[in-house]
């Protein structure tokens, strides 16, 4: 096997491994953090909406989104469950694998990641009940465009996040390892000289 083969096999496990601890974590993480989503998320519905009809509530690892339709009333509108914000868990996984980072500077870029991810998480739930109160008829705007795209992000975001922080360490990692191997065919080429300088010739006479 090839070198830069045992990297990204070595990469493939340790996230194996990382993303199945992870997964274990994550029932006692997502609630706090569907809570905090749904903290951030009301003031930005308060900009958002001149009319204020939503209603965020977080339950457990579900974050419930009502709509006022009366006074003191609330229906239920649309409910993100405890996988609309798993993207964290293989974005951590990711920078446990990534090569080449120190322990210290890996902690930083997933603590800066998951921050950023956050905000996506944030502005995914967001736009999604806007734009299902346009496609079902109750606010104006949106478009079925608007909501691809808007799925589209929510999905490759944690890729997109994780490149932009570890591009620089991945880029690191494989030049090493290339110019690893290169040493190592430059010792071998010259130890096979020095052999074949040092073998008798045939004929060969003192």
């Amino acid at each position: 096997m090839k070198t830069p083969w045992r990297l990204v096999a070595r990469f493939g496990l340790t996230f194996t491994l990382a993303l199945a601890a992870l997964v274990a974590v994550w029932t006692a993480v997502a609630p706090p953090y569907t809570a905090a989503v749904a903290t951030v998320a009301r003031p930005a519905f308060h900009g958002v909406e001149s009319d204020d009809v939503t209603v965020l509530s977080a339950q457990g690892d579900s974050l419930w989104a009502y709509r006022r339709v009366g006074a003191d009333r609330v229906a239920p509108f649309m409910v993100f469950d405890r996988y609309a914000f798993f993207a964290v868990v293989p974005l951590l996984a990711l920078f446990v694998a990534t090569p080449g980072l120190r322990l210290g500077r890996r902690a930083l870029y997933a603590l800066g990641a998951t921050c950023v991810l956050f905000v996506v998480h944030v502005t995914y739930v967001v736009a999604s009940v806007e734009l299902s109160y346009a496609a079902a008829g109750l606010a104006g705007g949106g478009s079925p465009a608007a909501q691809w795209i808007v799925r589209v992000a929510w999905e490759a975001a944690p890729i997109i996040i994780w490149l932009a922080f570890t591009a620089r360490a991945w880029v690191r990692s494989l030049e090493a390892v290339r110019d690893a191997g290169r040493a190592r065919h430059n010792e071998g080429s010259a130890g096979t000289r020095r052999i074949f300088a040092w073998t008798p010739r045939e004929g060969r006479t003192r």
